[in-house]
């Protein structure tokens, strides 16, 4: 099997890698759809082009050709929500390319594989579809203002646009056919930085872009020269080469990450529901928040999502006075807390917010007081009173997490969450989602 075939091989196995990625990933958006559409549009011409080259079959032949007729239209439509979220720039040329597509369509229907008139006007459409995409990021460049995001999307263009030379190219005649191998592969690894950005919502920088691409090349070839070299060492004859060990690893650490995470979540729906559920409630509602501009209709939608949907014992939201220096209650769930809480009634609390303006676990002051268990006549340590009066005031608000709502600093309000099973039973990951919805709800308090 020579390199081009071999290259065909790559590219289409890659392309469905990339494309299961994304897929497993996040299929939701439309964007990720229609890069999953455009990956297996990909995936088709390549597998059917290595079998072509393999076989010299008619039969694929033809379904390499249809794959191709496709790729202007399925290119243009991702492309378009790439750059702009939507068709309306794009529409003139999305009209032509189906237009023509359908005219392809039918001829591939009346006519041979082999006839000139079918693949000569396929091959033409087709890179004319490929070279409007490239034309449409410089485009899209001019409307820019950030010189930062220019840069990334002319770097993806300068790729995208060596891919399609170099796979038009390599089909000329005499000494350029070598450049079709390298079309293919610059191909999928445009392809794979592609579904990065996707997953990522950004463009990467060009540091991180190469960075990412050389460290997956590199893993994959030390576990394809690991596994040649203990086959050579067990006096085995290879039953597959390097390369195809290469590819074998490239695709399984493309899709090792997402697969890993699906395989966790699947587990955790099916063995820890209540923990799949708190985490799902959670990232919900930092969503819902983010789209809402009054405070009060956002306590309720905080509380209601702890009390109601998760079950929690209680919840409360309280805002800060600067001129009292104090506490107000906004709104609350479960067990009625204090109206207010004063600076000068719990100092030692207020201390414990600047100390730690992030998140405050009755669990912490508890464990303090277990490890210093202090006798009748023993003098009580500082650090033990503190404890001790910071969980007080714990309980009086009705709370084993209290998570301040801080912005630039300054801590705007309190929200606290009470649990029966207590602040144990949250995993470090859990915390770190309660805190990000407590910085969205602090940033809508602020504006």
């Amino acid at each position: 099997m020579n390199l081009a075939a071999q290259s065909g091989m790559l590219a289409a196995f890659v392309s469905a890698a990339v494309a299961l990625s994304v897929l497993l990933r996040n299929r939701k958006p439309l964007v990720n759809r229609l890069f999953v559409l455009f990956a297996g549009n990909l995936f088709v011409h390549f597998l059917a082009s290595f079998f072509h080259r393999f076989s010299e079959s008619a039969g694929w032949l033809k379904v390499d050709l249809f794959s191709v007729n496709l790729l202007p239209v399925t290119s243009l439509l991702f492309f378009s929500h790439f750059l702009w979220k939507g068709t309306e720039v794009t529409r003139p040329y999305l009209r032509l390319m189906l237009g023509c597509s359908v005219v392809g369509t039918a001829m591939l229907l009346l006519l041979p594989a082999q006839h000139p008139l079918l693949v000569y006007f396929i091959i033409c459409f087709a890179f004319t579809g490929l070279y409007i995409c490239v034309w449409l990021f410089h485009l899209r460049r001019r409307e820019l203002r950030s010189e930062r995001e220019k840069t990334r999307l002319k770097i993806l263009q300068l790729v995208m646009l060596v891919a399609v030379t170099f796979v038009l190219l390599g089909m000329l005649p005499a000494s350029f056919g070598f450049l079709r191998t390298w079309g293919d592969l610059v191909s999928v690894f445009f392809l794979y930085f592609l579904s990065q950005g996707l997953i990522r919502y950004r463009l990467l920088d060009l540091q991180e872009l190469l960075g990412r691409g050389l460290v997956l090349i590199a893993i994959a070839l030390i576990l394809a020269i690991v596994f040649g070299l203990l086959v050579l060492l067990a006096g085995a004859a290879p039953p597959v080469s390097l390369f195809h060990t290469f590819v074998a690893s490239f695709i399984i650490l493309i899709l090792f990450e997402p697969l890993r995470d699906k395989v966790e979540d699947s587990a955790g729906l099916l063995l820890f529901r209540e923990r799949f559920e708190l985490r799902r409630q959670l990232q919900q509602l930092r969503r819902s928040i983010a789209n809402i501009i009054d405070v009060e209709a956002m306590a309720a939608v905080m509380l209601d999502t702890l009390y109601e949907n998760l079950k929690l014992a209680g919840s409360s939201i309280y805002l800060r006075e600067e001129a009292a220096d104090s506490f107000q209650l906004l709104a609350f769930r479960g067990p009625r807390p204090p109206e207010s809480l004063v600076r000068n009634s719990h100092p030692q609390f207020f201390e414990q917010l600047e100390r730690t303006p992030t998140v405050i676990l009755a669990e912490s002051f508890e464990r303090v007081l277990e490890q210093h268990g202090i006798s009748a006549d023993e003098e009580v340590p500082d650090k033990v009173r503190h404890a001790g009066k910071v969980l007080d005031t714990l309980h009086r608000l009705r709370a084993g997490i209290c998570l301040p709502l801080v912005v630039q600093g300054r801590v705007l309000g309190l929200w606290n969450i009470l649990d029966e099973s207590g602040t144990a039973s949250y995993s470090s990951d859990e915390i770190a989602l309660f805190m990000a919805v407590a910085e969205q709800a602090a940033i809508k308090i602020a504006t």
